[in-house]
């Protein structure tokens, strides 16, 4: 009853029955920008906050009266400043930590320093488990775009396309079971197959924080089983400001320049109401790979590996020129101290000019003499003169946000509506294929690493007279994404002083739409031998002494500029590739969510959060189908359900500088989009064929953390935890061999289905510390590492012939591993940085030699900072120092199905700051 007593009483307080004092404000830096992240507590009292992204606290309802105001900050003494307070009254004052603060042990805070403290201190007094990387920590490392920035981060993986990190995986669970988003808004994808983010869009240097949320709350989007990536922009300093990066580099397999480029601009105007800040960053690289695709099969049933044998293999050139361009503005403006609005603009373009030249020895097989015979076939890739005869790849990402954030006496309500587009452009997408049939070869498997084809006739061995047309094509690819959203958050305090508590409820809505759009023609030519004659006459040599392959010769292909200079009006008989259209579809999503939480804090060492979500998901979308003849549209499939995602959060602070976390929360992740899609592809040259499945299931997780930090007061932290996730419903791409759908049998069936539910479980660890208690000159050293290992297991399996196996998830390394040793003075810095990933399963078949596998990789990177003055820094980074290729395996670890080499990146350059 007594307790019942005192929550009454405070909820009378909380509406103002008594009237008390308010303080509100803010705490800054040197520049007088906002501080996140710090501790304001009101001394000998329970009364506390923590300041938000913009440096803003506010504590209510304190009896009036003089105090000591407390701000406690990681790398500095406790700032007290005295106050007074006026009963009915709101004290608003702003408090400069840096300025007025003393550093511990005479810390030389340089920007790097202040970025590690800022970020420290936001995961230090957040209330869930979240790791915080700043611009300034993320500068420190040699990384081009987000992806590559994102596996420095403890429990992340990346997945690598083209030499950069392309997608992320967070604490073993594959990039569709995790969101990303920008300033809170979920990310759309230009991938027309799933959901997962092109992360190599994004630069790295227009982020100015990454917030790795591992256990969401119930005002977060509740798709995000592995966690939530949110990706902050930068926002407008106190003060002009004008920065930016020019350099030039080198990639060393390409034997191509690297050229790079940011310019910010910062201001405040209107006696500080009006904030903007302009950004442009561009990227212009060119890339070479050097790339193997084995295919294997057995002739034995019994003895599977014993006569394996490459039943397909590929060589493939590839050289690629990418062009990457962001640019972002943001502008709010401060109406007064209880309202503010801001708007954002963000637009990611990025350009891939591709050529590939692949060799392919395609169904490899013994003949009646016993003797291996393949079909060879030389293809080139490319594009029409306007995209410099290379196939143009144009992925382009835009989102506009705007919203407010808004006091009303204690109650604060913060709202947003955004508009988000991601789309991906192919146009004029040329293939030209020269083949021989039943070439006789011979097949080294000495190294199943490395098979490798021996042509026995001269003449097939290289592109000549011997090799007719295969294939003559042209295709224009368009993929869409569209996502409107709006939310609103009502912040409502119910209790203050020692057992301070609020309620906070909101609702969000969100309308989103897919569709990809492909047109394929075929071409013949009315007199063949003609255009075979001229285009063999137009051949180019594509060898290159330094493949970085061993001795793999890829030989000579139809040039690129014969490809792209071909008018394929005339002379040409076409005609529509309807088995390609059959991946076209269109579908919306509508997500309706509603929430309440409740947060409470017992005294100065505990706070407890517990809330719940609901979302109701619509989805509606059409496909098409191709029977091997005829073309035509799916039923639209409609489909309705909803979740109910209950969470707590629990946080022990002993002591000012350690936590202890736990989290019990739930969340899901929905099928891809395309999945969903009553489709069905067959190729009939292959005797292939793909279908949807509209009666997938969204995959739910009910997830468990625990995890302690301890904050060192020089800047720093050491951190581990456990966590368990309980999944059902996984989603995953099947393939099955010989299957009999529909009365055909066919050579490969695939299909997404729900393949059963799952258990994973990990734990993790965590350094970043300055060795200031080394000897001298070493104390300028500083360790930053982390390690995550994970676990996981598929439960009740439902594909066909793996029941009774023991399968883990797909997209679960089993290790993660980071470390980077740093050399820091006030005018030098160098670092060393490594990462490891292990392998881990990326698509299932119907029996194990056929699982397709990611293989481990291993990552070196070198980079160092030389300050000339307070405006110039002289930069120089290393990439990829170990040349770690991208590599699949088939079903054993020796068994290559692919790998692609990349090479050394070197980039030298200069920064300024003014």
């Amino acid at each position: 009853m007594k307790q019942v007593l005192l929550i009454l009483l405070g909820l009378f307080l909380s509406i103002g029955l008594f009237a008390q004092s308010n303080i509100r404000g803010k705490i800054l830096d040197d520049q007088s920008n906002g501080i996140p992240g710090a501790h304001i507590q009101i001394e000998n009292t329970n009364y506390t906050s923590v300041s938000d992204n913009f440096g803003n606290f506010s504590i209510f309802n304190i009896p009036e009266g003089n105090y000591n105001l407390i701000i406690s900050y990681i790398g500095y003494d406790n700032l007290i400043v005295a106050i007074e307070l006026i009963k009915g009254e709101t004290l608003i004052e702003n408090f400069n930590m840096i300025n007025d603060g003393i550093m511990l042990n005479d810390i030389v805070i340089n920007a790097r320093l202040e970025g590690q403290a800022k970020a420290l201190n936001r995961q230090k007094n957040n209330l869930n488990i979240t790791e915080i990387v700043s611009s300034e920590q993320l500068e420190r490392f040699p990384d081009a775009n987000i992806g590559d920035a994102l596996k420095r981060v403890s429990g992340i993986n990346v997945i690598y396309d083209q030499g950069e990190a392309r997608f992320a995986a967070i604490r073993g669970t594959s990039p569709e079971l995790n969101s990303v988003t920008i300033n809170g808004e979920r990310v759309p994808s230009a991938e027309a197959e799933n959901r997962s983010v092109q992360l190599d869009l994004i630069p790295s240097d227009m982020i100015e924080t990454i917030e790795l949320s591992k256990a969401i709350t119930p005002d977060m989007d509740g798709d995000a089983i592995g966690g939530s990536i949110n990706l902050v922009t930068q926002k407008a300093s106190a003060k002009q400001k004008i920065s930016g990066t020019l350099g030039s580099g080198y990639s060393f397999l390409a034997s191509k320049p690297i050229f790079k480029g940011k310019i910010t601009y910062s201001n405040r105007f209107a006696n500080n109401k009006l904030g903007l800040i302009l950004n442009a960053s561009i990227l212009d690289k060119k890339i070479r790979s050097d790339n193997i695709e084995p295919e294997w099969d057995y002739t034995d049933e019994n003895d599977k590996n014993g006569t394996a044998f490459t039943s397909e293999l590929q060589t493939r050139q590839y050289y690629v020129e990418r062009l990457r361009q962001s640019y972002s503005a943001t502008l709010d403006y401060n109406f007064n101290d209880n309202h503010k609005i801001f708007v954002i603009g963000l637009y990611n373009w990025r350009n891939d000019w591709e050529n590939r030249y692949r060799l392919n020895y395609k169904d490899i097989e013994k003949d009646n003499n016993g003797n291996y015979i393949t079909q060879i076939r030389r293809q080139t890739k490319g594009g029409i003169e306007d995209n410099k005869y290379g196939r143009l790849e144009d992925q382009k990402m835009y989102s506009f946000n705007g919203g407010g954030e808004h006091f009303f006496d204690k109650i604060k309500v913060n709202w947003s509506l955004s508009s988000m587009k991601a789309n991906e452009d192919r146009p004029n997408e040329r293939y030209i294929s020269m083949r021989v049939k039943k070439e006789p070869i011979t097949l080294d498997l000495s190294n199943i690493r490395r098979p490798k084809v021996t042509v026995i006739d001269p003449a097939a061995a290289d592109l000549s007279d011997a090799f007719s047309l295969k294939e003559l094509s042209e295709e224009f690819k368009y993929t869409e994404e569209k996502d409107f959203n709006g939310k609103i958050d009502v912040v409502i305090p119910t209790l203050f002083g020692k057992n301070s508590s609020n309620i906070k409820v909101g609702t969000r809505f969100k309308n989103k739409s897919k569709n990809r759009n492909n047109n394929f023609k075929e071409y013949e030519p009315l007199d063949e031998d003609a255009f075979v004659t001229n285009a063999i006459n137009n051949k180019i040599n594509q060898t290159n002494a330094d493949f970085s392959l061993d001795d793999y010769q890829i030989g000579s292909f139809v040039s690129k500029q014969f490809l792209g200079n071909l008018d394929l009006t005339n002379g040409f008989d076409s005609e529509v590739v309807l088995e390609e259209s059959a991946g076209n579809f269109e579908a919306e999503e509508h997500v309706f969510a509603a929430y309440a939480m409740y947060t409470q804090n017992i005294g100065e060492k505990w706070s407890i959060i517990g809330g719940i979500r609901l979302e109701n998901t619509k989805v509606k979308n059409q496909g098409k189908i191709f029977d091997g003849n005829n073309l035509t549209d799916t039923d639209v499939f409609e489909h309705d359900y909803s979740n109910l995602m209950p969470g707590i959060h629990i946080k022990f602070s002993p002591n000012n500088y350690t936590n202890i976390r736990f989290a019990w929360t739930n969340t899901l992740a929905r099928p891809n989009y395309f999945d969903l899609v009553p489709y069905q592809e067959i190729e009939t040259d292959d005797n292939l064929i793909k279908i949807g499945n509209p009666s997938l299931e969204a995959t739910t997780s009910m997830n468990f953390d625990l995890l302690g930090e301890y904050f060192f007061k020089n800047i720093g932290i050491v951190s581990g935890g456990v966590f368990y996730k309980d999944l059902s419903n996984i989603i995953a791409e099947v393939t099955l061999f010989d299957y009999n759908f529909n009365g055909h049998v066919y050579d490969i069936f695939t299909e997404p289905i729900n393949t059963g539910d799952a258990s994973l479980y990990g734990f993790e660890f965590g350094l970043q510390r300055r060795l200031d208690f080394l000897p001298g000159f070493l104390e300028n050293l500083s360790l930053y590492t982390n390690y995550t290992y994970t676990k996981s297991e598929l439960k009740n399996i439902k594909i066909e012939n793996r029941e009774s196996e023991t399968l883990p998830l797909t997209g679960t390394p089993e290790s993660v591993f980071n470390i980077s040793l740093a050399f820091d003075t006030k005018n030098f810095d160098i670092r060393l940085s490594y990462n490891h990933a292990g392998e881990f399963i990326e698509e299932y078949s119907d029996e194990s030699f056929f699982d397709r596998w990611y293989d481990a990789v291993d990552y070196l990177d070198l980079n160092a900072n030389y300050k000339i003055n307070k405006h110039f820094k002289i930069y120089v980074s290393f990439n990829n120092l170990l040349d770690q290729p991208l590599r699949y395996y088939q079903g054993i670890k020796e068994r290559t199905m692919q790998e692609e080499y990349y090479g050394v990146d070197a980039k030298l350059g200069i920064k300024f700051k003014f």
